[in-house]
C-alpha cells in the first residue's frame, strides 16, 4: 500500500497491488494527487488565473473557474428571487 497526498492537509492510501497509480499534480509546490485522469483534469482547473464562467443575472459580477461553481451560483440565486417574490 502507498501513501498519496489527496489534499494539502489529507492522506488516503492506494492499493499498488490493485493497480492504482495516483497522478500527480505538476503544478510547483502543489503536492495534490488523485487516482484518475478525470479528477486530475479538474484540479489542474483550480490553478488557472481565468473565470471563463459568467454569470448571466443582470448587475451580477460573479465569475468561477468551473462550470459546475457556475451552476450552484445560479442556483443559490434562482432560489433567493424565488423565495424573495414568494
Amino acid at each position: 500500500m502507498r501513501i498519496g497526498v489527496t489534499t494539502r492537509n489529507t492522506l488516503t492510501s492506494f492499493d499498488a497491488g490493485a493497480g492504482e497509480r495516483p497522478s500527480v499534480c505538476d503544478f510547483p509546490g502543489c503536492g495534490f494527487s488523485c487516482a484518475d485522469q478525470s479528477n486530475m483534469a479538474r484540479h489542474r482547473q483550480t490553478h488557472l488565473t481565468s473565470r471563463g464562467y459568467k454569470c448571466t443575472f443582470a448587475g451580477c459580477g460573479y465569475a468561477a473557474k468551473q462550470q459546475c461553481t457556475l451552476k450552484s451560483h445560479v442556483l443559490r440565486k434562482v432560489r433567493t428571487r424565488l423565495l424573495d417574490k414568494g
